[in-house]
């Protein structure tokens, strides 16, 4: 293959990226794939016998999730995990969801707040950071 061959098809690769970019006015995807509008830092606090306990939970791309507990005391647990989302449903799995290790329920996303409930009716409303 020539320079000139060459020239002609590096012209018309940038041509298609520059019409492909422009098509659908903006709505040309640019986020990797996995890319979730859960991923990142989400708080709620949960209050047992007058003691405060503020939780941040972080989703991360890959899947990974960690939950930490500021105690009332300075003192932190954390509680690692992994987390996956299909449709409406999100499986987490981690000690800190369920003694097994595991759990599915279903999540709404608003904004900068995230509510996630499960089969008995329990919810717990989550805040982006």
């Amino acid at each position: 293959m020539g320079e000139g061959e060459l020239r002609v098809i590096l012209g018309l690769l940038i041509g298609v990226a520059i019409v492909g970019s422009a098509c659908g006015e903006g709505e040309f995807l640019t986020e990797p794939p996995g890319t979730s509008p859960l991923v990142g830092v989400w708080t709620a606090s949960q209050v047992v016998d007058d003691e405060e306990t503020i939780y941040r939970m972080t989703f991360e791309a890959d899947g990974n999730l960690n939950v930490v507990g500021s105690l009332a005391d300075g003192g932190q647990r954390s509680f690692p995990g992994t987390w996956s989302a299909e449709d409406e449903m999100l499986t987490l799995t981690g000690k800190f969801f369920a003694s097994d290790g595991e759990v599915t329920v279903w999540f709404l996303l608003d904004d900068d707040s995230l509510t996630l409930g499960d089969k008995d009716g329990l919810e717990t409303v989550w805040y982006r950071e």
